[in-house]
């Protein structure tokens, strides 16, 4: 037993260093590939393909511009005229939010 700091740290960092690689020494080769252990796709699964910029100008084009404003105060009409300009915003935040 020691009390001196330096080489409690050592002793540590020893340890901590060490571990991952004690532990992949101590473990069975597998016989199996990983694949092996997969089954038949989920049916349940959902894959969500990249929304483009027409698509987001496409749903801003069939808005109803006779319905009122929403929460934030934004008129449909405004959001038509800046279609070309935030279509490639709403784009990028659409894909980066999923």
């Amino acid at each position: 037993m020691t009390l001196n700091s330096e080489e409690i740290s050592s002793v540590f960092n020893d340890c901590f260093i060490n571990v991952a690689d004690n532990i992949v020494k101590a473990m069975p080769r597998a016989s199996k590939s990983p694949m092996d252990y997969t089954t038949a796709p989920n049916p349940y699964s959902m894959f969500v393909i990249p929304t483009t910029k027409f698509e987001i100008a496409d749903v801003d084009s069939n808005l109803d511009s006779t319905k009122s404003i929403g929460p934030n105060s934004i008129q449909i009409k405004l959001l038509k005229l800046q279609k070309p300009f935030i279509s490639q915003y709403l784009e990028k935040f659409v894909n980066q939010s999923f």
